[in-house]
């Protein structure tokens, strides 16, 4: 893999380089940390002693994945769960889908599997460690690389500490792994999806021509079959006239007999009233002259007519109550005549009816088959597309781990801090401090006044470009040091090697950035002799061949 190193000042503004330069960075570092340093008090009764300052470098690794990068904590400060989703294992369910060619079967494998998927789903954490995933640090420290330029390290002043370059392959070559998982599932969920749409269309479209099928046949039976229906009907209708004619005729010719008769007898009766009145005539004629013999005999002949005139109403009587039951009978037999002609008729145009309601029947039954497969296909698909959804979140939550930033190529950026030791008898502390994420510098010119305190100068000089990205750097590695033993151990090793106190030239490397932090405004006099006093002290505790700083400042005095 190839390291880069960011290189980084206080500020990243180019107007800002020439201004407050290395010198400068090393100087208000040493300023922040001997105003740091714990002095005498009531509550102590020794002074901390300012014995080491060292500049490390702080190792994330750059892995290019898809069309973006992966950050790794090179440390292993951090970790990050992530949510995983298991899903179905589609291929008994894709091998029995892709044996089904009918109708039938399709419905049943349908209605078999319609919770399949819902039921089917499990998820899991995973611990992934050293990714740099939270979005405000990534966010940061993302805005902070496009900003910067690399070079090559300098040994001389930096010093590299990484974790194994397998284990970071490896943590990388699981997330990529993880993320084939979930490509493959939801790709795997998105071809079951079409797979099983297109084996629903297949179906559906083979019912709708069977449908088509079914109504042409059906309605070419129903064609052929009105016309025949239509003359049989008329048959019927005809049969059926002639029949009431007959029974019409039949009924006429019985009562018009019977009528005959009854006018003859009402002939009779009005002639026998006739001479029932004559003779009571006669009678009463001769019954005033006294003639019994011929009043008995015209009474009798009176009562002959009167009997006559009796027995021939019940005759007429008799006679209108058969012409009644003609007709009574006529009528009934009409009726059930109509009745069995009206049945008949309704037998043949029942044939047309039922045909068509086969007809209608069948169509709805295929309906109803299209609007099953649509439903089944529907409820089955919904579970895939929420199965997809939940792979897309997967997906989404592991493009969300990485940044859009791309580098040419995968490489290790190299982030300079700063680490000073403190010791106070037999207890060491630490301060970290990360210059090299500062904002500008020249825009702090303006509000430097407005500071009284050489702590809140410096502090507000090396205020991060965010918080997120200042306490990963800075409270992240002070954190590592002082709970591991074996990596404290390494950083003091390497430390009393590279100690800023000692280095060849330091006189020149503090002096200089001394001067340019007094000369801007950020010390004033006071403070100016104070941290001379300070360095000083460290420079004893960590003497070098270089004359000493004091004696250096002693032959050129500072401006007043």
């Amino acid at each position: 893999m190839e390291h880069k190193y960011l290189q980084s000042l206080f500020s990243l503004g180019p107007i800002d380089k020439g201004v407050f330069s290395l010198n400068a960075e090393v100087a208000a570092i040493f300023c922040l940390a001997e105003g740091r340093r714990k002095k005498k008090s009531f509550l102590s009764s020794k002074e901390e002693k300012l014995v080491s300052l060292w500049k490390a470098n702080y190792p994330i690794y750059v892995m290019r994945w898809l069309d973006r990068s992966i950050l790794f904590d090179g440390l292993g400060l951090i970790s990050e769960n992530v949510l995983y989703r298991d899903i179905i294992d589609m291929e008994q369910f894709e091998k029995e889908l892709s044996t089904i060619s009918k109708v039938g079967p399709l419905r049943a494998f349908l209605t078999k599997h319609t919770k399949t998927f819902s039921d089917f789903k499990r998820t899991r954490n995973m611990r992934i460690n050293n990714i740099i995933s939270k979005q405000l640090l990534l966010s940061e420290m993302t805005e902070f690389i496009q900003k910067s330029s690399f070079r090559t390290p300098d040994k001389d002043t930096a010093v590299i500490f990484r974790v194994d370059k397998q284990m970071i392959d490896q943590i990388f070559s699981d997330i990529c792994d993880l993320m084939e998982q979930v490509e493959t599932g939801l790709e795997s969920l998105e071809k079951m999806s079409k797979s099983l749409r297109s084996s629903t269309d297949r179906a559906i479209q083979k019912v709708l021509d069977d449908k088509q099928k079914d109504f042409e046949k059906l309605n070419q039976e129903l064609e052929n079959l009105k016309p025949i229906v239509k003359n049989k009907i008329d048959e019927i209708q005809k049969k059926q006239e002639e029949d009431i004619q007959n029974i019409t005729e039949v009924m006429k010719k019985e009562s018009d007999t019977i009528f005959e008769k009854k006018t003859k007898y009402e002939k009779e009766v009005k002639k026998t009233n006739r001479l029932e009145d004559e003779s009571n005539a006669e009678k009463k004629a001769l019954s005033q002259r006294g003639d019994r013999v011929g009043e008995e005999y015209w009474s009798k002949q009176s009562n002959k007519n009167k009997d006559l005139a009796a027995d021939l109403m019940k005759a007429i009587k008799t006679s209108s109550e058969k012409i009644e039951k003609i007709q009574f009978r006529c009528n009934a037999n009409l009726k059930r005549l109509n009745e069995k002609f009206e049945k008949e008729i309704r037998n043949e145009e029942e044939r047309v009816i039922n045909l068509e309601t086969k007809r209608d029947a069948e169509l709805s039954m295929k309906d109803m088959i299209i609007n099953e497969l649509e439903h089944r296909n529907s409820l089955i698909s919904s579970q895939i597309s929420k199965l997809c959804k939940s792979k897309q979140k997967d997906k989404a939550k592991l493009i969300e781990m990485s940044t859009s930033w791309r580098p040419e190529k995968n490489c290790v950026i190299l982030i300079p801090l700063y680490l000073a030791q403190y010791e106070n008898g037999d207890r060491t502390r630490y301060e970290v401090f990360a210059p090299a994420i500062v904002k500008s510098y020249a825009s702090f010119k303006k509000v430097r006044r407005a500071f009284t305190s050489l702590e809140s100068k410096m502090l507000h000089l090396l205020t991060p470009v965010g918080p997120q990205f200042e306490a990963f750097l800075a409270k992240g590695f002070r954190n590592l040091i002082t709970t591991n033993r074996k990596f404290e151990d390494a950083i003091l090793e390497v430390s009393s090697k590279i100690n800023l106190f000692k280095e060849y030239g330091r006189g020149k490397l503090f002096g200089n950035g001394m001067d340019i932090l007094k000369n801007e405004g950020w010390l004033t006099n006071q403070e100016y002799k104070k941290m001379l006093f300070g360095l000083n002290l460290a420079f004893k505790l960590a003497p070098s061949d270089e004359p000493d700083f004091e004696m250096e400042e002693s032959k050129n005095p500072p401006p007043k």
